[in-house]
């Protein structure tokens, strides 16, 4: 590793980009299957903190208010270990007490406000929030952006008038907001050197909310659906989800090209009245927009993991929408066709110009 990074530092020299010897690391990093059985293990060890704290002091559980005291002293204690941590052991540490802090704070909430649902979401939203902004920890950031993403759904797609929103207009503004803002994350990724690695962890946060519930809006409408005499398609406002995720994926790839001054203007509009032609077709197959934006975001961001990512929810959003059988198989099958040439397009316009710059800029 060290004899990569000399080589790394040495390439950067010779652009003039840094000057003098390469810094050392900041501290040793356990490899990643450590830390992955180390993740776990703060799981499991917040579960069993819970179950202390609960058979411990089950006199304050039982109070709303003791109970949320309770968790925000636990959470202070996880903030400070956090805050302190030199070692992979106690940034675990860190993260248990923290979860079995948020989980009494929840418990507490819900005990004292549990008939106002969207007002308990906003109480841990406003939690989630603030844990974002101060405690700097990559995966405790990841788990509260997405914790954050939660509360907002739930605030917005539940509550009194439920019957009215759920599944229509507020599902979609929340699903678009999720796509808009992990799209920017990602392409504001190494604007600001110093919080890239805080943007990051935000961004992953965002991204899993943004997969998880839109697979959870396309179960739900799978299921209306199927438990249907009639078509669900546009009484449930599926096609304005979709409609305004084209106008993302229009901007993602807007933000990409300007990387590309080569292109010419002309290329550019086709490119974009191409996207909107397929999203008027994609709006029958819910789910391949979001897979799209993720892997163009990839691809821009040369992150493998998140063109994966991209890569199989567009595979399992397009196999739902192939067995679902809602319309002829001559139809779905022009639609995966068209999936893959406009795919095909964007990889082969990206290798291009990708090729064509690097010749531009290359050392005489």
């Amino acid at each position: 590793m060290n004899q990569s990074l000399d080589i790394l530092w040495a390439q950067l020299k010779d652009y003039d980009i840094v000057s003098g010897e390469r810094p050392g690391l900041l501290h040793d990093s356990a490899p990643w299957y450590i830390k992955i059985i180390l993740g776990f293990s703060g799981w499991f060890a917040a579960a069993f903190l819970i179950a202390f704290i609960g058979s411990l002091f089950s006199w304050l559980v039982n109070s709303a208010g003791a109970s949320f005291l309770l968790g925000c002293g636990v959470l202070g204690i996880a903030i400070f270990t956090l805050h302190k941590h030199h070692n992979d052991f106690t940034e675990h540490l860190g993260i248990a007490f923290s979860l079995a802090g948020q989980a009494l704070i929840l418990w507490g909430v819900v005990s004292a406000f549990g008939e106002s649902i969207r007002l308990c979401a906003l109480i841990m939203l406003s939690v989630e929030i603030f844990l974002v902004l101060t405690v700097n920890n990559f995966i405790h950031r990841i788990f509260s952006s997405f914790a954050a993403c939660s509360a907002f759904y739930i605030m917005t797609n539940f509550g009194d008038f439920e019957s009215l929103f759920r599944g229509t207009l507020i599902d979609t503004l929340s699903i678009t907001a999720f796509a808009l803002l992990s799209a920017w994350l990602w392409l504001n990724e190494f604007k600001f050197i110093y919080t890239s690695i805080g943007t990051r962890a935000v961004a992953w946060g965002v991204t899993i909310a943004l997969v998880v519930f839109e697979s959870a809006a396309i179960l739900q409408h799978t299921h209306r659906t199927l438990n249907s005499s009639h078509n669900t398609v546009f009484s449930d406002f599926t096609w304005i989800t979709e409609g305004t995720l084209v106008g993302v994926l229009i901007w993602v790839t807007y933000r990409v090209l300007l990387g590309f001054p080569r292109i010419s203007g002309a290329f550019k509009s086709a490119i974009y009245f191409g996207l909107l032609g397929f999203g008027v077709l994609a709006t029958q197959a819910p789910g391949i927009i979001i897979g799209l934006i993720l892997i163009l975001l990839g691809f821009h961001q040369q992150h493998r993991v998140l063109q994966g990512i991209g890569l199989l929810s567009l595979i399992i959003y397009l196999s739902r929408y192939y067995y679902l059988l809602e319309h002829t198989l001559a139809f779905k099958s022009a639609i995966l066709a068209l999936t893959g040439i406009v795919l095909l397009i964007i990889r082969s316009a990206i290798n291009y110009f990708a090729r064509s710059d690097e010749v531009s800029v290359a050392p005489s």
